[in-house]
């Protein structure tokens, strides 16, 4: 079997990490801030499984939940290392495989879709389509590799455990073609020999899911067609035929949360008949639906569901800082979090819990922390964390703020301010984030950090087209990104000068993809605004987005969200695209763009390059040789001690080129 062996990471909780004692701290220990992945309790509350970084492979420790003493561990000796897990029984544990060990500077947990949305940052990490199963005393080892149709393109996922059934759970298969389009069938899988029994569901369409009842019977299967709209089976009762849900019941966001007992009916997240995203109890039946909650000014971003699957104790929202609602008639589980969430006043994630309910895993996040674990005892009212996994002293870290204010067209606009540390510091970096529809929330980013224990307050502005303020709102950034998009993050630059948070002439806008493209054109808008610009993997340039260099046309669905954002009209996409306008910029720019990028090529950042030297702007072209869009810790520690450099020293200047060792190579356009 290839395992390595795991060293001893455990000193009564887990020392995994130094606590940094500098008052400046180190851009590196920001970049990984936490070796801590994953955490969860088995189903008798014997035991925690971990997931964490050891060096640059993902291991997993097994510990004994009473001590939090390790007493099995398991990692892989090949170029592979370990992905999501699950519980099929207290003493198994059964988890993907994932590709490009430990190498990146994000790892997400759970399945990972790499064809939904365009213009989004994509986890490097992937699933190889192998599975592996252990024991917590890593004994009993399996590891299974399957490939269907014998062409890679269908790759197995865990789906969920089967109650009272320690030996098989549920698996589908989920397609890793480019276009992601393929249907996924659901299996019964043998946990400890690898078989499999077909249980009959499939999805009619990609970038499917299956929602299945307490008895781990599926009862919904929402999936995507290839104009990126949702479509919904369901099972009612102890029926065994799949009905097709119509389209009019069924919202652009439409998110399943648990069956309920009866399992005639769902709690669901839905927007078919309102602006905001809200909570209702959807009948399998009729598929009409009742409403539980709806906010009247934000969406709702999350929710925890009982310990017994059937209900909804719980929804969070985020409109500033993340606040919960508190279900009280849901009972106990309800009265419980919501102590809870007053304990650890933070965002608050219950990652697992026991069949009895008695012990809660549960995360915590906020702005100066980037994630840590603890293990709840609801009999005894303790709460323990189970590793320190911060490398970061919290008082040396910033603290974020929500802010708003109102557009030149009289949209009201919200995002988040984090002042630099040191008290006499005006200067100012506002930071776009990627998408558009995507969008900025109270927790910890690295690269806010970064910049403010350097010198520099940051002002990330949430505008029209971020998720979570509704359809309107997220719609609204259509046929507007080069206009009103960026006059959002423009009327938030000058609000911050109007409360005296920064002055003018020591204001820098950056970001990474969509949010490079809007640092730019904001600048080129509004030249006299910005006295220098960072763009990082971004298109510059909107008719080269249905050039066929661009992967994501061909992405699932890509190509109709792409037309719905932009359109076809030159002299729109001409108007709105910042390569066309150099004439109008006065900032000084720095072109970062991993060569081996496959979302926006190179090309792009070289051309840029090539018509900035053209019109005798001060540039710099950071090229990085072995990076795609998402880059290595290493290269992200250089990058942004970098920024921190160029944001320093800004001002106009010689057309220049960054002089950088490998991986940084210096390319003159």
């Amino acid at each position: 079997m290839l395992l390595l062996p795991v060293r001893p990471l455990l000193c009564g909780a887990l020392c995994l990490l130094a606590v940094s004692s500098l008052a400046e701290v180190p851009v590196a220990s920001l970049v990984e801030p936490s070796s801590l992945l994953e955490v969860s309790i088995s189903p008798a509350g014997e035991f925690v499984g971990v997931r964490a970084m050891q060096g640059h492979e993902a291991v997993l420790l097994f510990l004994d939940s009473q001590s939090l003493q390790p007493v099995g561990s398991m990692g892989l000796a090949d170029e592979h290392d370990m992905g999501s897990f699950k519980w099929v029984s207290n003493r198994r544990a059964v988890g993907q495989i994932r590709r490009e060990k430990g190498t990146r500077t994000s790892y997400v947990s759970g399945d990972i879709i790499l064809f939904l949305i365009p213009l989004r940052s994509r986890p490097r990490a992937f699933n190889t389509g192998e599975l592996f199963a252990t024991d917590v005393d890593g004994s009993d080892v399996r590891r299974w590799s399957f490939d269907w149709r014998g062409d890679g393109e269908y790759a197995p996922v865990i789906e969920d455990g089967l109650p009272g059934d320690a030996s098989h759970m549920l698996v589908s298969t989920r397609s890793y073609n480019v276009a992601g389009d393929l249907p996924r069938h659901l299996y019964e899988m043998d946990v400890h020999h690898g078989g499999w029994k077909s249980l009959g569901a499939s999805s009619r369409y990609g970038a499917a899911k299956y929602y299945v009842d307490k008895q781990g019977r599926p009862r919904l299967i929402t999936s995507i067609d290839e104009d990126g709209r949702i479509h919904v089976q369901a099972m009612a009762g102890a029926g065994n035929e799949w009905i097709e849900v119509p389209l009019s019941y069924i919202g652009p966001r439409f998110r399943p949360l648990a069956i309920a007992a009866d399992g005639d009916h769902a709690w669901v997240l839905n927007d078919a008949e309102e602006d905001k995203l809200g909570v209702y109890r959807f009948s399998l039946k009729n598929f009409r639906s009742e409403l539980v909650y709806v906010d009247d000014k934000i969406d709702v971003s999350d929710a925890f569901v009982c310990i017994d699957r059937t209900a909804v104790c719980a929804v969070r929202l985020d409109d500033g800082y993340p606040r919960y609602i508190i279900f009280a008639d849901a009972g106990k589980d309800a009265v419980d979090f919501d102590a809870l969430v007053h304990r650890m006043t933070a965002a608050v994630t219950v990652t697992n819990w026991s069949e009895d309910g008695r012990y809660w895993t549960v995360r915590r996040d906020s702005d100066r922390d980037p994630g840590s674990f603890y293990l709840f005892d609801r009999e005894q009212g303790s709460l323990h964390q189970i590793a320190d996994s911060s490398r970061i002293a919290v008082k040396h870290l910033a603290r974020t703020e929500p802010v708003s204010f109102v557009s030149d067209d009289g949209m009201s606009l919200s995002g988040y301010l984090t002042r630099a540390t040191d008290p006499e510091s005006k200067g100012l970096v506002v930071l776009v984030h990627d998408g558009p529809d995507v969008r900025d929330y109270w927790s910890f980013n690295p690269t806010v950090q970064a910049l403010a224990t350097h010198g520099f307050s940051v002002l990330q502005v949430n505008f029209r087209g971020s998720h979570g303020y509704g359809k309107r709102f997220m719609r609204a950034s259509e046929h507007e990104w080069g206009r009103r998009l960026v006059g959002d993050i423009i009327a938030g630059t000058r609000w911050a000068i109007e409360q005296g948070i920064a002055e003018p002439g020591r204001i820098s806008i950056m970001g990474t993809g969509f949010g490079a493209y809007a640092a730019l054109q904001s600048a080129v808008v509004a030249p006299r605004l910005y006295a220098c610009v960072l763009a990082r993997g971004g298109l510059y340039n909107l008719q080269d987005v249905y050039s066929r260099q661009f992967d994501f046309r061909g992405t699932y669905f890509g190509a109709r969200y792409i037309a719905d954002q932009l359109g076809i009209d030159a002299n729109e996409l001409d108007s709105y695209s910042p390569v066309k306008h150099l004439d109008d910029l006065a900032a000084r720019v720095l072109l970062v763009h991993g060569r081996l990028d496959e979302r926006v090529p190179r090309i792009e950042a070289t051309r840029l390059a090539r018509a900035l030297k053209k019109h005798d702007k001060p540039y710099h072209l950071m090229m990085l040789n072995d990076e795609d869009s998402e880059f290595s810790a290493g290269s992200e520690t250089r990058y942004l001690e970098s920024a921190i450099d160029f944001f320093r020293s800004c001002s106009p200047g010689p057309v220049q080129v960054i002089e950088a060792g490998s991986p940084m190579m210096p390319v003159e356009p």
